[in-house]
């Protein structure tokens, strides 16, 4: 498998511990038969920000993590809980390490506000994410 696909793999997994149903997608979208609260890990850039000599390559890899909800316009049903779900996929992932993927040695992270109403053809949704940045030390293909 690809490092991308190494990354988006333990990233999922370390959110098996939310207690919400976690898919890895091409894009952040949510079908249909999605049970909701669900989150989406979906792959982002790719990105070299540094080069050095020896042929070693530092990676930027993006991966976004939507959460979606269920909601409404005029209330939030459970602030507390979806805050809390924020703050434990926040805690999950920004870590110096990724478990599962050893090249990765830092990570950095861009929040989007805590809760954004999206209004759907028939429904409304409560959506928040974060845009995590994993640093990866690899060789450069010669």
């Amino acid at each position: 498998m690809s490092k991308f696909s190494d990354i988006l793999g333990a990233v999922k997994s370390a959110l098996a511990t939310a207690g919400v149903p976690v898919v890895v997608r091409k894009r952040a979208i949510f079908l249909e038969g999605d049970k909701l609260p669900l989150i989406v890990v979906s792959p982002g850039r790719e990105s070299v920000s540094i080069e050095t000599f020896g042929g070693n390559v530092n990676y930027d890899y993006q991966v976004n993590v939507t959460m979606v909800q269920a909601g409404n316009r005029i209330h939030e049903p459970d602030v507390v809980a979806w805050l809390d779900l924020r703050e434990n996929v926040r805690n999950a992932l920004y870590k110096v390490a990724l478990a599962g993927v050893a090249s990765v040695f830092d990570t950095m992270i861009e929040t989007s506000p805590a809760l954004e109403v999206v209004s759907g053809s028939v429904n409304n949704y409560d959506v928040s994410g974060m845009t995590m940045t994993y640093r990866s030390l690899e060789a450069r293909a010669s």
